[in-house]
Parts: C-alpha cells; structure tokens; sequence
C-alpha cells in the first residue's frame, strides 16, 4: 500500500506539474518546491518515530507527488539548449538521472554494513534503525545537493532557447 501510493503520488504528480508550470510560466520555483516538499516528507518519515499508517500513507503520497517535478529536469534541458540539441541534452541528463542510484545503491548498501551490530536470523543480517537513517540519509543529502544547484540554474519561463 504504501509503495503503491508513492508510485501513484509520482504517477500523478509529473503531469499535474508540468501542466501548473505551463500556465504558471515559470519552472525553477516548482521544481524548488517539489524538492523541498519530498526531502522535507523523507525527513519526517526516516526521523519521526512510530508514525501512524494513516500518516506515513499521507506522507509517502505527497513525497510521491512532489517527486514528479523530477521530469522538469527534461524540459528545463530541453529548453536550455537550441532545439538540435535537445536530443543530445536529454541523453546527457538521463546519464545524470541513472548516476544517482548507480552511486546510492552500493553505497547505502556500504553504510548498512557498517552500521550492522551483527544480528542474524535465518542468515540475513538484521539492521537496526540509525543503521536505516544513515544509509538513507545519504539519498537525502543527495535531493539536498539537488535543491542546492536548482538555485544555479537559470528560469527558461517554459520557452524553448533559440
């Protein structure tokens, strides 16, 4: 239920954003907030203790929903460049998109490890909750250099560069 919400929220979420950012005209602020609003849902969920279902469900939909300004980062490099570029942009961004999870992956992974107090059963390493927090909260400082640079990036106002 929950990972279908966030999936739902992030189903529902790109297309609604991307048609408030057509008719707001601009695109960096909404993406801005997007961030903010998921990396602020992820604090809440990863550091706030014994959450009720009903709170996390609402929790998880709207870092859903906030995480679908992640399409914008296609149409502000679409739009950044000249049109015969956008091609070559958007392979360039999608590298950028795939190098994140490359790079979290094996890394949480890492901090589990090295947060493990050594408890097994049936053969499967147990891990306790600050070992959770420490290797998510690297995909958290993550969205936080993401929010850092969005500051950095210019406003295309939803108009193709000539």
């Amino acid at each position: 239920m929950l990972a279908t919400s966030l999936l739902v929220g992030f189903a529902v979420g790109g297309p609604v954003i991307g048609w408030l950012t057509e008719r707001w005209g601009k695109r960096k602020p909404m993406y801005i907030i997007g961030i903010a609003t998921a990396l602020a849902g992820w604090t809440v969920v990863f550091f706030v203790p014994h959450l009720p279902i009903p709170a996390l469900l609402g929790f998880i939909a709207v870092i859903g929903f906030s995480s679908g300004t992640q399409v914008l980062t296609f149409v502000i490099g679409k739009e950044s460049v000249p049109a015969d570029l956008s091609g070559t942009v958007s392979g360039v961004l999608n590298t950028g998109v795939m190098t994140g999870p490359m790079l979290l992956q094996p890394a949480v992974g890492w901090m589990l490890d090295h947060k493990w107090q050594g408890a097994v059963r049936d053969g499967i390493r147990l891990y306790d909750l600050q070992a959770y927090q420490a290797g998510f909260g690297m995909a958290m400082g993550w969205m936080l250099l993401a929010l850092i640079l969005l500051f950095f990036t210019r406003e295309t106002y939803c108009r193709q560069k000539q």
